[in-house]
């Protein structure tokens, strides 16, 4: 190990910066301070977190979907589940799973846009807002979707393997991914409370895939539970306040979500009509069952 670094903890004064990295004409005097230096560490630092048993969504490309503990979990369900153990300031383990967010999402929106087809994010939210028929459920976690490529036919491949029907429209597409993503953290929320043997209370959703209200409100609906979106920038709020406790403006990791709090505005949906979602629950889990099985299959046969 001696090849490595000393390990340090968020808020550590590194120094100051060299005078030959300052402009010839200033003398400058920075101090280095060290962040929590993930960026998902520096984004849940920023959770405006009241309730301690709470669940946080890093939201973007990838979610990150996890829980803060007083110390690493290591036992045998958790690593069937492939959660991790990651640091945080003072001490604290984020507990989470790294799965896809709005991957399917983005390779949608550029396929279309090669075709001429050119919308932004909140006009296919408002698409997929528009859509009260379609119930199309995929398993966004599945290795069909990782690679970049032709997103809508693999959605509509995995639509006609599990028996359902097809999203023919932009809309349509974008409801269906938008609603599997709220089942899969449905069920990561599952596998938590049961991993925890507790119950947890509310959903924090930070990062940019936190301005989608439709996900948001989907995700309330789905899971029972009022979901807390914000703030959007998460990973510069928690980088910059961890170095204003490091240089002692801030004196512990309650005040900085403190900050956060009288510093933004997040949104809150409650969840309404949740009974309505179960049905669907059982259809998502068996859809993906059926095709992981199919998947066995197919490669035995191969």
């Amino acid at each position: 190990t001696g090849i490595f670094q000393q390990v340090l903890a968020p808020g550590t004064r590194l120094g100051k910066i060299h005078a030959h990295l300052t402009p010839d004409d200033k003398k400058l005097s920075i101090q280095v301070v060290l962040p929590a230096c993930h960026d998902t560490a520096s984004a849940v630092t920023a959770v405006p977190v009241d309730d301690p048993n709470y669940l946080y969504i890093s939201s973007g490309t990838w979610s990150l979907v996890g829980v803060e503990l007083s110390q690493p979990l290591l036992q045998a369900e958790s690593m069937k589940a492939e959660f991790t153990n990651e640091g945080n300031p003072e001490g604290i383990t984020r507990f989470l799973k790294i799965v896809p967010g709005m991957w399917l999402l983005q390779q949608c929106k550029h396929e279309w846009e090669l075709k001429g087809r050119c919308y932004t994010y909140d006009d296919l939210t408002r698409l997929a807002a528009e859509v009260h028929t379609s119930r199309s459920i995929v398993d966004v976690t599945d290795s069909l979707f990782t690679a970049p490529g032709p997103m809508c036919e693999r959605i509509s491949y995995y639509c006609r393997q599990t028996g359902q029907c097809v999203p023919r429209t932009e809309g349509e597409m974008v409801k269906c991914i938008l609603v599997s993503l709220s089942f899969l953290y449905r069920s990561l929320l599952d596998n938590f409370e049961t991993i925890l043997q507790r119950k947890i209370n509310v959903i924090h959703i930070i990062g940019g895939g936190s301005k989608n209200a439709l996900l948001n409100q989907m995700t309330a609906d789905n899971c029972s539970r009022p979901v807390i979106a914000g703030p959007q920038e998460a990973t510069a709020t928690g980088n910059i306040l961890v170095q204003a406790m490091g240089l002692g403006y801030v004196n512990n990791l309650h005040e900085i979500r403190q900050i956060v709090k009288r510093s933004f505005n997040p949104n809150t949906f409650v969840p309404t009509n949740s009974q309505i979602w179960d049905e669907d629950y059982a259809r998502y889990k068996k859809y993906c069952k059926d095709y992981s099985s199919m998947q066995k299959q197919e490669g035995f046969i191969r």
